[in-house]
């Protein structure tokens, strides 16, 4: 019975939901739900919450699945810029912002320096998901870079 639900708790669901469509490859379906959410949530949670940080980074996720890369580096940087170093929502939004800058053709050499200088900082790089994507992030840029044409 979703009257019995309170505002935030149905937030949750559909944020579960909106992460389900982008983990099923379905992030165009996606955007709307979480820009919707995070408007929604701005008015009944605190700018610092759990959830409205979920969702905004959520909504980059999409985003940038969804070939707006641009655009989602802005959520990612400000999002990184907000919290402690190495917090959880820190690694998300660095992973994020590096898989944009890469689907933005920058300079993978730049990028690998990035996650270089973060595995001297915290060796385990966040661990679990976090390791597991700058990893194969790392091997990408490095078979990018090997098979780049020489001038």
């Amino acid at each position: 019975r979703p009257e019995r639900l309170s505002p935030m708790d149905r937030l949750v669901i559909r944020f579960w939901h909106a992460s389900a469509l982008c983990q099923s490859g379905r992030s165009d379906e996606a955007l709307t739900p979480f820009h919707r959410m995070e408007q929604e949530a701005r008015a009944i949670v605190p700018a610092d919450s759990a959830l409205l940080t979920a969702i905004r980074l959520g909504k980059a996720d999409a985003m940038l699945e969804s070939g707006q890369a641009a655009r989602a580096l802005a959520i990612y940087r400000a999002v990184w810029q907000s919290f402690p170093e190495h917090s959880d929502p820190w690694w998300h939004a660095f992973v994020g912002s590096l898989r944009c800058h890469a689907r933005l053709q920058a300079d993978p050499a730049e990028i690998l320096q990035s996650i270089r200088q973060q595995r001297y900082l915290a060796p385990d790089l966040g661990g679990g998901r976090w390791e597991r994507e700058l990893t194969r992030l790392e091997q990408d840029l490095q078979v990018r870079i090997a098979t780049r044409p020489t001038p």
